[in-house]
């Protein structure tokens, strides 16, 4: 195997040329963890390829997408060990981009092929990968604050960390930092690798996660963009099943609760028995709309949400005792916003 200096996107980076079992030999760009290395699909079917160095046990990150935006998309992507072998289950193919999860088995250089699917599409791409085992380039994102992190590409998710204790249900919420469009997705990877299925959300312009914490450790939070657009991005959390934080909220008058900012909801303590007939009632002069939520003592939503935009009335009958959350985001940049709201038994 040879390994020679090639330059990437105007940034120095390494060319592997890999020996494949029945063929002649390739020169694969190198990709180094993190980075974003460009790459071209041909008319004539021709195969991309890129080296990355893996450790047997890792869980890892792939992905491709559309570079230059000025066609039809559909690629296909796949992984070799570095015997040459289809690593099983690390594959797949999608329309402007493709992503690939998988566990490795052995560690060493890596072969990721990439191949037209469709039509006469030719054009750029760009490849990204990472360990999810890895805090390495990742923000230290600490609860209840707004911490901002960046979008290099549309290929390279920003990461974001945070200690996160098993029992703990939370909140994430995360949008765009400026002018950028996000269309995106955010997810929660736990401390052995692994993606928490149920922890995701995907939504155009604000996200929005509600996670029940089922490991202790250092977990990974992902934004990915699903346009071509690149910037900061923010990033919020906070503990559900402990409302010592927000905002104690009186029964039958009116207050006026303060949004801070599209990043960053407003969290408001309401007293509640088991049975109870509440009514949450919100209302706004100026054109606001966002989320709201009614969360039990433990972290757990009752089902009692929605939309809100200027007005909006939730009724639902609580089914446990003890200090409930309501929880209000807006949609909207800038900020901070003020809203009526009127909770009552």
């Amino acid at each position: 195997m040879g390994i020679g200096a090639v330059v990437v996107a105007g940034v120095a980076a390494v060319a592997t040329v890999a020996l494949f079992p029945g063929d002649s030999a390739s020169a694969c760009s190198g990709a180094p963890v993190g980075s974003v290395v460009e790459g071209t699909l041909r008319a004539d079917g021709a195969t991309e390829c890129f080296v990355f160095r893996g450790d047997a046990d890792d869980d890892v990150l792939l992905r491709i997408d559309d570079g230059d935006g000025d066609g039809l998309f559909v690629a296909n992507m796949q992984v070799l060990r570095p015997d040459g072998s289809q690593l099983d289950g690390c594959a797949d193919s999608g329309t402007y981009e493709a992503e690939v999860i998988c566990p490795l088995d052995v560690s060493g250089d890596h072969v990721v092929e990439v191949t037209r699917m469709v039509g006469n599409y030719e054009g750029d791409f760009a490849f990204t990968w990472r360990s999810l085992t890895s805090s390495e380039g990742c923000t230290i994102a600490e609860s209840s604050t707004i911490t901002t992190g960046i979008i290099e590409h549309e290929s390279k998710p920003a990461c974001f960390a945070a200690d996160l204790t098993a029992g703990q249900s939370i909140f994430m919420r995360a949008n765009e930092a400026d002018d950028t469009f996000f269309a995106g997705s955010v997810r929660v990877v736990r401390p052995d690798g692994t993606v928490r299925p149920d922890c995701n959300d995907s939504a155009t312009y604000a996200v929005a996660a509600f996670c029940d914490i089922d490991m202790t450790g250092e977990h990974l939070v992902l934004l990915t963009q699903s346009v071509n657009d690149d910037g900061p991005m923010t990033l919020w959390w906070q503990r559900l099943d402990d409302p010592s934080e927000c905002v104690s909220a009186p029964v039958s008058d009116q207050a006026t609760v303060v949004i801070p900012s599209k990043a960053q909801p407003s969290c408001l303590r309401v007293t509640g028995e088991q049975d109870d007939n509440a009514v949450i009632e919100i209302s706004s002069d100026r054109g606001a709309f966002g989320g709201l939520w009614l969360i039990r003592p433990d972290g757990s939503l009752t089902g009692c949400d929605g939309v809100w935009a200027d007005e909006r009335r939730v009724e639902c009958v609580l089914d446990v005792t003890g200090d409930h959350i309501i929880l209000l985001t807006s949609d909207l940049g800038g900020g901070p916003y003020s809203v009526k709201l009127t909770w009552s038994r």
